[in-house]
């Protein structure tokens, strides 16, 4: 998404917690953001996340940012142009419980918190759409905004429909805000565990698009 944390600033922006308080995900910007990921199997270990260095997404100025995480490797895609690559070693299948809770601009127990601005914050259920961030969602300032549904998704032939998008916007963010994810169904039938992204073939994983 276009976003501008304050300069100097090291905060996570992100993280999902399982049902049993344990973060699985995270994204924690600043000099040299760093992935958190941790799978049902506890991969990979806190040394082994990915870290993104000589990027610096707290220098004070705006920012298109978009994360793809596809197999054993994620890719930040820096202002449309820069693309960097790391290896994300997690399980062959990996698992994510979605019972938990969604925290916005901070981790449960940091005193650090986000404090910037965002425009847009999107998560996408096909890690192509990284790629095409800057084409479908957030073009050049000289070109018109695409008009799109709610849903955002260009082209639901291309990219698996499902997705989590906050409208494009600014949101200014000086404290972390928690966000319970979906409860059991009606019919009260426990959900099994899901994995990071419903459809498509289990190479197929997330697109973050922030």
């Amino acid at each position: 998404a276009p976003s501008q944390p304050k300069k100097g600033s090291q905060s996570f922006l992100l993280s999902v917690y399982n049902e049993q308080g344990i973060q699985q995900l995270g994204l924690e910007v600043g000099r040299s953001p760093v992935f958190l990921y941790e799978d049902h199997l506890g991969k990979p270990g806190p040394e082994d996340y990915p870290l993104f260095r000589g990027v610096n997404l707290a220098d004070g100025k705006w920012h298109r940012v978009a994360i793809s995480v596809h197999k054993q490797s994620i890719t930040l895609v820096l202002d449309c142009k820069k693309k960097v690559t790391r290896t994300l070693s997690r399980s062959p299948h990996p698992i994510i419980d979605t019972k938990g809770i969604v925290v916005f601009g901070t981790r449960i127990l940091d005193e650090e918190v986000f404090e910037g601005d965002i425009q847009q914050l999107m998560i996408l259920s096909d890690h192509r759409a990284a790629f095409d961030y800057c084409e479908h969602y957030s073009p050049d300032c000289e070109v018109p905004a695409p008009e799109q549904p709610q849903n955002q998704d260009p082209n639901t032939d291309e990219y698996v429909s499902s997705s989590t998008v906050l409208p494009p916007r600014l949101i200014s963010f000086r404290a972390g805000r928690a966000l319970r994810t979906s409860q059991n169904p009606p019919n009260k039938t426990k959900p099994k565990q899901t994995r990071v992204i419903e459809g498509g073939d289990e190479n197929s994983k997330a697109g973050l698009s922030l």
